[in-house]
């Protein structure tokens, strides 16, 4: 039977519930969709099985995530075998598609900051 873990939350943004927020809203499915591709991404899945200590066919295709209630936070969920190993593996997914999306999101600014030098 897979393991499966729950309750590792990665949050940011604003709440955008209120029909006032919708470049909000749209802003926060971006970030969403951002965090959902890099959470997919070949490269997540080499920097959470070199972090966690699994090969990396244990990672690619068991995280997922989703939206909490049309919220800013996105609960990531681990289903695969390794069931001692479930937290950690969800819990570094996040943290590592967090970074890639900073990191992508920061690029064009730190372009900027070394031409400006």
């Amino acid at each position: 039977m897979p393991a499966s873990v729950r309750g590792w939350r990665a949050a940011g943004g604003c709440d955008a519930s209120g029909s006032p927020w919708d470049a909000s809203r749209t802003a926060v499915s971006q970030a969403y969709a951002d965090f959902t591709g890099a959470l997919a991404s070949d490269q997540v899945a080499q920097q959470v099985a070199d972090t966690v200590g699994v090969a990396k066919s244990a990672v690619k295709g068991h995280l997922s995530a989703s939206r909490l209630s049309g919220s800013s936070v996105a609960e990531v969920t681990y289903a695969g075998t390794d069931k001692d190993q479930a937290a950690a593996i969800a819990k570094a997914g996040s943290i590592d598609a967090l970074s890639v999306v900073a990191t992508a999101h920061l690029a064009p600014l730190v372009q900027q900051q070394k031409l400006a030098q």
